[in-house]
C-alpha cells in the first residue's frame, strides 16, 4: 500500500483563513497512473467549488469548511460535512472518468474515510481516507 500525507505548512494569513499545503516529504513530480488519480482527488479537495468558469462543478467545499470557526458543540456536523465532500469529489471523478479511456489501475473505485478525529488540545482534524482503483489497489491519504 501507498502513502501520500498532505500537511498545511504554513497559514498565510489567519484573518482571511489562506493556507499552504505541501506533500510531506516535499516531492512534487509529474504524476502518472495511479499516482495522478490521488493527486486529482488532492487536487479537487482544495480546488473551490465554482472557482474554474468552465468547470463549475469541479471542486470542493473544504476550504469553506475549514475557513470557518469550530464549535466543539458541532464536531459531528462537521464530520458529516467532510464525508459529503469526499463523496462529492469521488462521484465528480467516477463522472468524469466514464468518458475516458483508462486502465483498472487508474479508474477510481472508492473513497472510504477510515478516520475523522479533531484534536481540540490542538485545534487540529486528522482525517485518513484510502483510495481504492478497480484492479485493487489501494493508497492511503493523510490530510492533517
Amino acid at each position: 500500500m501507498y502513502k501520500k500525507s498532505l500537511k498545511i505548512t504554513k497559514i498565510d494569513d489567519p484573518t482571511t483563513g489562506k493556507l499552504s499545503f505541501g506533500l510531506e516529504n516535499g516531492n512534487f513530480q509529474q504524476s502518472t497512473g495511479f499516482d495522478l488519480l490521488t493527486d486529482q482527488i488532492i487536487i479537487r479537495l482544495f480546488t473551490k467549488k465554482g472557482s474554474n468558469a468552465f468547470q463549475e462543478d469541479v471542486g470542493s467545499g473544504l476550504y469553506d469548511l475549514l475557513g470557518r470557526g469550530y464549535n466543539p458543540t458541532k464536531i459531528d456536523l462537521i464530520k458529516s460535512e467532510f464525508i459529503n465532500i469526499f463523496s462529492d469529489v469521488e462521484n465528480q471523478i467516477k463522472t468524469e472518468q466514464l468518458t475516458e479511456d483508462l486502465l483498472p489501475t487508474e479508474i477510481l473505485s472508492s473513497i472510504e474515510i477510515k478516520k475523522i478525529e479533531y484534536n481540540q488540545a490542538t485545534t487540529s482534524w486528522e482525517i485518513l481516507v484510502l483510495v481504492s482503483t478497480e484492479a485493487g489497489l489501494t493508497k492511503e491519504i493523510t490530510l492533517g
